[in-house]
């Protein structure tokens, strides 16, 4: 069990030195969990205190380096998910349907899934779209649409998705 708690310890000392290298946004709650787990080796002694140990370490990740873990994600290029209601509430407010909308170019399956859509697609841009409304990436590098007016705009910190009505003619 010594080797064992020497293996945790050097696991916290690695992570400790790595806090420079985390991103901003990662918090501060994290590496005072890494100095904690670094000093293990020196405050467990007793067969009671692992035990302690054992019990508390998986609690107190949870309530710090999680814990970070999940506000930065929130912000990173990765959360898609939470654009899928945003998106929804938009194509709403629009009087968008499944029946009169379809997507052009690649749009993320998970803002599909988040904003409960289901609606038919040109990922590769090889037709003119026919339809009222249209969702498309603001960055792809599909041609150009004839007949369409942006609406909505909407940023994420990794791409921007487009909402287009068909123009009167």
């Amino acid at each position: 069990s010594r080797n064992a708690l020497r293996v945790v310890g050097l696991a916290g000392a690695l992570a400790l030195l790595a806090v420079p290298a985390l991103p901003s946004a990662f918090g501060m709650r994290s590496p005072a969990m890494f100095l904690v787990v670094a000093l293990i080796p020196f405050l467990v002694r007793t067969p009671r205190a692992l035990v302690a140990m054992c019990l508390w370490l998986p609690v107190a990740v949870g309530w710090t380096v999680y814990t970070d873990y999940l506000q930065l994600w929130r912000v990173s290029h990765r959360c898609t998910v939470a654009t899928g209601p945003v998106v929804a509430a938009e194509l709403e407010q629009l009087g968008v349907t499944t029946a009169n909308s379809s997507s052009l170019g690649h749009f993320d399956s998970a803002i599909y899934l988040s904003a409960g859509l289901s609606m038919s697609g040109d990922e590769f841009g090889r037709n003119q779209p026919s339809t009222e409304f249209l969702l498309t990436e603001a960055s792809t590098d599909l041609p150009e649409r004839s007949g369409y007016v942006e609406r909505v705009r909407i940023c994420t910190p990794r791409k921007i998705f487009v909402i287009e009505e068909r123009k009167e003619r």
